[in-house]
This record gives structure tokens, C-alpha cells and sequence, in this order.
């Protein structure tokens, strides 16, 4: 077994790690005073290779005058470590020096073997019984490509021989999104059946991770290059994560919190809109008098405008994921699918919220003797044509007779339908239906803007300032006197605070913040967010701010925020935020995790017992929500595009419930509302 840790050692950190520069003076101390008699173990060889790889990557942490000296003493050192090495390895046997190892280095003790061409000395055997001895060395190894070429035999005998072990670890590096920055590589012997033997092993074993067989059961298409599972594996994967699922929520350790969203359409309520809160649940309440009073299918659309909600005040859809809503201290935990839709719980409820608003009010409208479809034909239909003067949008939804399973086939090629004619318009200024057959519609970020410059979204360069000013992981969220709070400009903006609020190690980027013009110090002595900060920090809470909508004054500071690559200009119908949300829900082109729901009705996903089941209406109700979507979104471009369309009378009618409305406000922790 390898030795204690070693603190005092060097150890060289990529650029992409905070601790880069943590071992400058240590490094200073080996290069500059190590002679060959300091070179004593592996260890040591060690060592000088890492301070090499620090001054070759980091040279701009040491100053000029000392560079020159450093690179050429770590050639020196390095070849006087290597020769020590190579004698080491004609005496001692790979595994007597991987003994002999300080812990910090049982990673690097490969990268410097490869780097010397010393692991050519290395007797097969030999490696055989290091890996079946230290089968937690499997990961480091496979990082190396000379390495798995040269030991290819033994590195396939030794995973088979440890197979739920080697299964894991081929799902943590190949499948899951593990922060890994460089690639492994499989042994070229060990071909895909053997894999899929250990996949099968491993998933029938009692020791098998909910973690990581959820990653397999979802296996990201990125990986399908190194190992492509079989029917049997990705079959057995589903049905373990529902058994590992189960039994997880069935043991006596599992604190359950339970957080959901109910929807009433109430006859007794008045107002249009009205929320009651019970715990971590809510449930959402809308008018029956109002809502069965106006039936046309104007009012039935902008319903979801409204009344419930599905757009915010900038006209963005509310139920899409947005990446920097999930808690970064939870993000890092568990494991995560490569290419997986960031959903979280606050978007898992904000997309229930939007199925059971649509289940609920299509219901409504029947017992009503109405449809909701028929609402959505009329716009594409009718209102397209009569209200915005353009021709060539149509759709025929299922009628009321056909099944929930014959429903969800059926709208998927309409969703397409208005999809193509949407983007030959803005393409070619008219719609041709000639065309639809010549086009292919997989990605919706792809869909065009009638409006140049419709969306300020995130910047390449944003989340350098936006982590310290928005993020829960912030130090400058934390204050020595005060609650933590959700974040730093959560901090500012809920709070009288001053620059000596803060830990004293905060000060420097508070200066920097101030000088950079995301905060300013008010006459009081207070830390004020600046508007361009308050604008960055809509993009970074919702992915977007309309253009339509930025105020005269900000443009300037905008030019700014481009420059400098902070934000950038969407010309798309949708926002980033929005397209992932409709890829996810439709189609599997992008996210491993996706519902594609399109898919699973086209491919014939499994059998059928039930074509009215409440999940086939679920799902169909899933769709119809993102051909609804696109209503809202389609009809806000073509009216702003136009000058035509809009609301042009309110109905005199109570909105929202006053009374549950301030029930919750005062209940609301302060800065939550």
C-alpha cells in the first residue's frame, strides 16, 4: 500500500485549478537547489517531473528574471530522475515502487512514466499482478494511451476479472459528466460483448450505484464511439433503476420531502388567478365563471398569457431550465449524464405546473362544449392570416373520437408542420409548401428571428464576474455578521450593506467589482448593484432580455457588455433557454435525459395496453403545452415584427386574488418575493 500523504511536496495543477499556483516556492526550492543526490526514491523522480510540468504550463506565475534558469535546471533534474528511475525499475518491480508511493502521487506516478517512456521497462506480468492487486488504479491507467496499447492483454484480463469494478468506472469516465477534462481509452482487446458481460454482472450485483445506473440506462451518445451498450444492458439498466429506485424510497434512512403543484379550476372563486400555499406544496387556483365565460379562442389563448402565466413580463416561457438555477454545492454531488438537460426541482415543478394547467383547462373546455385545439387551428388557421396578412400556416389536430395514443402520434407532424412554415417565411418572405418536404427540423435553437438582434443572452465571458455577483457559491455571499444569503447581489439588494460588512479577504474583488462598474458606493457609505449589473443578472436568472425591451439608456453599456463578449445577440425565435427546453421535451437530438416524446410515438417505443392511459394523456397534454408554447411565441414575433395583433380591450374582471396573494407575501422569508 502506498505511503502517508505528503503535503510538502510539489504537485502540479492545471490552469483550470485555483490551487495552480499553490507549490510556486516549492518548485522555486527543487529546481533551484535539488543536486543528483536528492534524487533518492520514486518519490523524488516524481516530484521533479511535476515542478517540470508547473514551469513548463504556469511560467508566467514565476518572475522573468528566474524562468530561463528554472526551464533549463527542470531538463536537467528531469533526466537525472529518469536515469534514477530506470535503475529503480531494474531492481524493484513496478509493483515494490507503486508500494513505496506517498499517496499524493498514485495518480502521478503514471503521467510521469509515460512522460520518461519508462513504463517500456515494465514487465507484463508484473503490471498484471499491480493491477489485479490495486484494481483502484484502473481509472488512472486508462487516462494513458501508451500505457493501455503497451498492457493491452493484461489491462482486459484485469477487468474482467474485477468486472463490476471496471463496469463502474467505464460508466463514471466514459458516461458520466465527471469535470474529467481529458479522455480515456479502452484496451483495443477488450471488445464491446466483454463489456456488455460486465455491464450485465455488475447490474444484477447488490453493490450496483442508482447513480450510475441511471447514466447507463441514459447512455450519452458521446460515448457510443468507445462502448455501445447492448438492448440486454440498456433493458436491465431500466428496470434496475426502477428496482434501486424503489427500494432507496423504501428504506427507513430516507427522510422524504415531499414538493408539488396542484391546479384547481374553482366555481366559487371570483377573481381570475389565486395560489394556496401548504408547506413545500402549492396549488394554483383559476376562475370557472371566468374562464366559462370567455370561450372564444382569442381569449382562450391569451389565457395562457394572463391568466396562467406561461410567459413572464418579458415574454419569455417560464417552464424552461435555466443551467445556473440548480445549487452549485448540489451540482457537484451525485452523478450527472454527459449532455443531460440541466432539470432541477424548481424546473420539475414549473413544467408539472404547466402539464396540469393544460390537462385541466382542455377538460374544462370540453365539459364546456369547446376545445382547446380548436383554439390552437384558429391561429394557425385563421388568425395568422387575417390579423398579420401571411399565408401558408395551417395544422389539423386529432378530433375528440380519436384515442390519447392516436393523439400523441398524430401531433408531432404538426408541431413540424408549423415549425417549417415558420422558418420559410422568415427565410424566403413567403411559404411554400413545396419546400416542407426538403427540410429537416431537429434542433429548435436553429429556428430563425424575423427581428435582428432579438435577445441579449449569455456571453462566453460572463460567468468570470457572474459567478462572484450571482452565484450561491460566492464568498462574497457570505458576510461575518450577517445570514448567508442566496448570493451576493441578493446580499446588496435586501440589505444596507458596506464594504467593512464583508471578510476582509473580500476586499480586493469588491475593488475590482467597483472598478469594473458592476457595483457602486452610494453618498450613505452602502454597495449599490449598477444597472448594467442589475441587466446581466435578468440574463443570467431567466437566459435572455428581449432587445425590444432595453431601455434607451442601456444601449451604450450594452455595446459594452458585447465587446467584451459578456453577452451576445440572439437572432432566433427562441432563447437558448427555450430551444434546449422544446429539444428536450420533443426529440432525443440533444440531451441524453430527453422525454422526447415525439420519438417515443414514432419508433414504436413499446407496447400499447392502454391507448387512453393516463400517461398517454399526459404526454399528449405534454405536446399540445409545446404547441401552445409555440402559439405564444410565434404570435409575439409576428406582432412585434408587424406592428399588428395584440389585446386591444381588457375585460373589467377582478385579476388575482388579493387577499392569498398578501396570506403568502407575508410569509415569504424577506428578499424571496
Amino acid at each position: 500500500m502506498p505511503a502517508e500523504f505528503n503535503a510538502e511536496r510539489a504537485q502540479f495543477y492545471p490552469s483550470n485549478d485555483l490551487a495552480y499556483a499553490w507549490f510556486k516556492d516549492r518548485v522555486i526550492e527543487v529546481l533551484t537547489t535539488w543536486q543528483d543526490a536528492d534524487i533518492k526514491d520514486i518519490n523524488d523522480c516524481i516530484e521533479v517531473h511535476e515542478c517540470k510540468r508547473t514551469i513548463e504550463v504556469h511560467e508566467h506565475i514565476f518572475s522573468e528574471s528566474q524562468i530561463d534558469v528554472l526551464h533549463s535546471r527542470a531538463r536537467t533534474l528531469f533526466g537525472l530522475a529518469c536515469k534514477h528511475a530506470s535503475l529503480l525499475l531494474k531492481t524493484a518491480s513496478i509493483t515494490d515502487l507503486y508500494g513505496m508511493l506517498e499517496i499524493q502521487y498514485c495518480e502521478q506516478i503514471w503521467d510521469f512514466l509515460v512522460a520518461s517512456d519508462l513504463y517500456k521497462q515494465i514487465d507484463c506480468d508484473d503490471f498484471l499482478r499491480l493491477l489485479l492487486g490495486n484494481p483502484h488504479t484502473f481509472g488512472d491507467i486508462v487516462k494513458h494511451k501508451p500505457l493501455v496499447d503497451a498492457f493491452n492483454s493484461e489491462i482486459t484480463s484485469a477487468f474482467i476479472d474485477n468486472a463490476n469494478i471496471a463496469a463502474e468506472l467505464i460508466i463514471r469516465l466514459l458516461g458520466s459528466d465527471n469535470h474529467f477534462d481529458g479522455y480515456i481509452v479502452l484496451p483495443k482487446s477488450l471488445k464491446n460483448p466483454a463489456i456488455d458481460e460486465m455491464m450485465l454482472s455488475y447490474l444484477e450485483s447488490p453493490n450496483a450505484n442508482l447513480n450510475y445506473v441511471r447514466v447507463l440506462e441514459t447512455w450519452p451518445r458521446e460515448a457510443l464511439n468507445a462502448y455501445k451498450p447492448s438492448a440486454d444492458v440498456l433493458v436491465s439498466a431500466k428496470k434496475s433503476v426502477s428496482r434501486l429506485t424503489a427500494e432507496l424510497f423504501q428504506s427507513d434512512a430516507i427522510t422524504s420531502m415531499r414538493y408539488g403543484v396542484g391546479v384547481l379550476i374553482s366555481p366559487d372563486q371570483k377573481p381570475c388567478k389565486g395560489i394556496a400555499v401548504k408547506g413545500s406544496t402549492y396549488t394554483l387556483s383559476f376562475s370557472a365563471e371566468w374562464l366559462s365565460a370567455y370561450t372564444d379562442p382569442g381569449t382562450i389563448l391569451n389565457n395562457f398569457i394572463y391568466v396562467f402565466d406561461f410567459v413572464d413580463s418579458h415574454g419569455l416561457l417560464m417552464a424552461p431550465s435555466n443551467k445556473h438555477e440548480r445549487n452549485a454545492l448540489v451540482e457537484t454531488l451525485g452523478v450527472h449524464v454527459r449532455e443531460e438537460y440541466p432539470k432541477s426541482m424548481s424546473f420539475n415543478m414549473r413544467n408539472t405546473q404547466a402539464l396540469s394547467i393544460v390537462l385541466a383547462y382542455r377538460r374544462f373546455l370540453l365539459e364546456a362544449g369547446t376545445r382547446l385545439e380548436e383554439a390552437v387551428e384558429w391561429f394557425f388557421n385563421d388568425y395568422i392570416e387575417d390579423e398579420f396578412g401571411i399565408s401558408g400556416f395551417s395544422i389539423s389536430l386529432p378530433t375528440e373520437e380519436t384515442s390519447m395514443f392516436d393523439k400523441c402520434k398524430s401531433i408531432g407532424p404538426e408541431i413540424e408542420r408549423v415549425v417549417k412554415a415558420f422558418q420559410l417565411f422568415v427565410d424566403r418572405g413567403e411559404i411554400d409548401s413545396d419546400y416542407f418536404r426538403h427540410m429537416q427540423i431537429k434542433h429548435f435553437e436553429s429556428l430563425p428571428s424575423l427581428l435582428g438582434k432579438k435577445y441579449l443572452v449569455e456571453g462566453k465571458s460572463l460567468f468570470r464576474y457572474g459567478n462572484a455577483l450571482f452565484s450561491d457559491q460566492s464568498m462574497l455571499a457570505h458576510c461575518p455578521d450577517h445570514r448567508s444569503f442566496r448570493s451576493f447581489i441578493d446580499a446588496i439588494t435586501t440589505n444596507d450593506l458596506t464594504i467593512a460588512d464583508f471578510y476582509e479577504g473580500c476586499s480586493a474583488s469588491l475593488e475590482e467589482l467597483v472598478n469594473e462598474g458592476f457595483i457602486c458606493i452610494s453618498v450613505d457609505g452602502f454597495i449599490e448593484a449598477t444597472p448594467k449589473t442589475k441587466l446581466l443578472y435578468r440574463v443570467w436568472q431567466r437566459g435572455a432580455f428581449p432587445m425590444c425591451l432595453l431601455p434607451e439608456e442601456l444601449k451604450a453599456t450594452v455595446d459594452g457588455l458585447i465587446s467584451e463578449r459578456m453577452l451576445e445577440y440572439s437572432e432566433h425565435l427562441l432563447t437558448p433557454n427555450e430551444a434546449d427546453y422544446m429539444n428536450f421535451m420533443f426529440n432525443d437530438a440533444k440531451f441524453s435525459n430527453s422525454m422526447a416524446l415525439r420519438n417515443r410515438y414514432d419508433h414504436a417505443d413499446g407496447a400499447v395496453s392502454d391507448p387512453n392511459s393516463q400517461g398517454i394523456e399526459h404526454d399528449y397534454c405534454y405536446l399540445l403545452t409545446l404547441l401552445i408554447c409555440l402559439v405564444l411565441k410565434i404570435n409575439e414575433e409576428l406582432s412585434v415584427f408587424t406592428g399588428k395583433g395584440g389585446v386591444e380591450d381588457f375585460v373589467d374582471w377582478p385579476w388575482i386574488d388579493e387577499k392569498m396573494l398578501n396570506d403568502i407575501l407575508t410569509r415569504m422569508p424577506q428578499g424571496q418575493e
